[in-house]
């Protein structure tokens, strides 16, 4: 040890004589000779520092006069002679045996022998490396920096994971630019656009442009050479897109409530102290009510093509909004139903308040989300007669894992986006003030109720395999209706004859079984 000669610290009060600590300078002097020193192993006896015969020497213990006195020397017991005894974190308050007189009598060279127990020596240098000097040493000593490497690089890689699937889950719950299709010709035969997946897909649509001032419809498909499709305008309208024009593809039949109902009435629904448009189309009479819920960041508009079928039945119709869609002005970001199913309790409560005896539920994508939480939470869920769901999402992590997807992410994100909006912190990340429960983020099927689910075999948003576990678990109250490949939400435009013919079939059952609440 440098700096200095060595030198025993004081003991405890009523240390025994004879049981002074080793101490060495580099000038030997009778004042700092040991009381009693062991020639095999250089130590002092002690009972807390003692010896212990070296097991594979050979040598025998044996004692030295002190201060070089010719009288007999002090023997050592058994536990005195030899190398240091193994306690692993041992300390006696006394200076360190010197490594170069462990052992320097009896041929031993301070390197630790086959079955000798570990010594002083060893576990000091155990603690100023951190680890063994044995044989196993830099094995095991390379193993630790590999391990704490990769555990490190484990850390960094899960929190790099977690902030891509936070951002993955902000791009969900807010409102982002609906994708377009530039008109590349339009002539005689029609509109000609890019072909892809939606603009090749048999059908219907509505197509809006001009700042979303004017439509038309386009019908199906008339040319299709791989990279140009040309479709057909089905109406007369004043105004025709012109090439260069940017078109907003949609599946909107009917754009607005006069082109369903001449009766149709607006009318204002108060929830949580918000008020939120909604539009009334009465049947004198009737006492069964349905209420449609529009999808995700959309609008009232989007859902108006499946109210005939309603009104068919016989049933009053109510198309509500709800926050944070797209008439919101408050910028609101979805919560996948946790909220906004209060919206739809509270239109259900006006259904109520206004001559509604049953009520039928209508939601699209999210609003079929909404419309589970309002059968599972609502006081009004025993008045739910059945529930229409039109490409259902129902499993949110499979969702945003095929929503990541299509965005270019891996899928993983997606479910760590969604695993992200439960936990609190990471979903104020993700603009989500509270985090949402994982029970919504799944909702189970409510018992008894008859169900009703319509979904394309090609949707890429909510892939079907979602409804398909979701009416097996719901048993035999619930029907899946599959439909050909086509984007989401573009059932009813993909083939009208089966949509309408399997939802009015159902409403027709429904209405045979239903009770009047007294």
């Amino acid at each position: 040890m440098p700096g200095g000669p060595w030198r025993p610290r004081s003991g405890p009060p009523g240390r025994r004589p004879g049981t002074a600590s080793v101490a060495r300078s580099a000038t030997r002097s009778p004042e700092n000779e040991p009381s009693c020193r062991c020639a095999c192993a250089g130590v002092a006896s002690s009972p807390r520092l003692g010896c212990d015969p070296p097991r594979a020497s050979g040598v025998a213990a044996r004692s030295v006069p002190p201060n070089g006195s010719s009288g007999p020397a002090p023997v050592c017991s058994p536990q005195q002679a030899g190398v240091l005894p193994v306690r692993r974190g041992f300390s006696t308050g006394l200076r360190r045996v010197p490594a170069s007189r462990i052992g320097s009598s009896c041929g031993q060279t301070g390197q630790r022998q086959p079955g000798q127990r570990r010594t002083a020596r060893h576990r000091t240098a155990r603690r100023r490396t951190g680890r063994s000097t044995g044989r196993w040493g830099p094995r095991m000593g390379m193993t630790g920096v590999v391990v704490r490497a990769v555990s490190g690089a484990a850390a960094v890689g899960l929190a790099a994971s977690t902030a891509a699937g936070v951002v993955v889950a902000r791009k969900a719950v807010h409102p982002r630019p609906k994708r377009t299709v530039t008109v590349l010709d339009v002539g005689p035969a029609g509109v000609t656009v890019p072909a892809d997946e939606q603009t090749r897909c048999p059908g219907v649509y509505r197509v809006y442009f001009g700042a979303a001032e004017h439509s038309v419809l386009l019908g199906d498909v008339r040319t299709d050479d791989g990279d140009r499709v040309c479709r057909a305008v089905l109406d007369d309208p004043g105004t025709l897109p012109t090439p260069g024009d940017e078109l907003l593809w949609t599946g909107y039949l009917l754009d607005e409530p006069a082109a369903v109902s001449p009766d149709s009435t607006e009318l204002v629904i108060t929830a949580d102290g918000s008020d939120r448009p909604a539009w009334l189309f009465p049947v004198p009479g009737a006492t069964t009510w349905a209420i449609h819920v529009h999808g995700i960041h959309s609008s009232r508009t989007a859902v108006l093509r499946g109210v005939p079928d309603t009104l068919a039945a016989g049933m009053s119709s109510l198309v509500i909004g709800y926050r944070g869609d797209a008439e919101d002005d408050r910028g609101l970001p979805a919560t996948f139903g946790a909220e906004e199913w209060h919206d739809l309790d509270a239109a259900m409560r006006y259904a109520v308040d206004h001559g509604a005896e049953r009520l039928v539920l209508v939601g699209w994508s999210m609003g079929a989300t909404v419309a589970m939480h309002a059968a599972s939470d609502s006081a009004l869920r025993d008045r739910i007669d059945a529930m229409v769901l039109v490409c259902p999402a129902l499993d949110w992590f499979t969702a945003l894992r095929w929503g990541a997807v299509k965005a270019g992410f891996p899928g993983f994100l997606g479910v760590l986006g969604a695993g992200a909006l439960t936990v609190p912190g990471l979903s104020r990340l993700a603009g989500v003030r509270t985090p949402i429960p994982l029970g919504r983020l799944r909702p189970r099927p409510p018992v008894g109720v008859p169900l009703l689910v319509i979904h394309s075999v090609g949707d890429r948003d909510v892939p079907i395999d979602a409804s398909r576990r979701f009416v097996a678990a719901a048993g035999p109250t619930a029907t899946l209706v599959e439909v050909a490949p086509c984007p989401h939400g573009s059932e009813m435009n993909r083939d009208p004859d089966l949509f309408h013919g399997s939802v009015r079939r159902f409403l027709g059952r429904v209405a045979g079984r239903s009770v009047p609440v007294s």
